[in-house]
């Protein structure tokens, strides 16, 4: 069986993102307090996020940044595109 996801996972994943996305937000502007929260946790969850991209694509640790490249105001802003 292949390890790569189908396009209908990925349609579903990109969803699921986009409401966790709507969810963070709306916690946000409900409790301001939170934002210190997240900027703390920020690294652990990108390292998270390292290690199932890795799992899910078969590439090494190496492959990612160890740091994440973008700050947390360029990640939780809509309009943000990397270059």
């Amino acid at each position: 069986m292949s390890s790569l996801r189908t396009h209908s996972q990925m349609l579903y994943e990109a969803d699921y993102l986009l409401a966790m996305d709507r969810n963070v937000k709306e916690a946000l502007d409900d409790s301001p307090s939170l934002k210190s929260y997240l900027e703390i946790v920020f690294g652990q969850c990108y390292a998270q996020a390292v290690k199932q991209a890795k799992a899910e694509t078969g590439l090494s640790m190496e492959s990612f940044p160890v740091v994440c490249p973008y700050q947390l105001p360029e990640v939780t802003n809509d309009e943000f595109l990397p270059e």
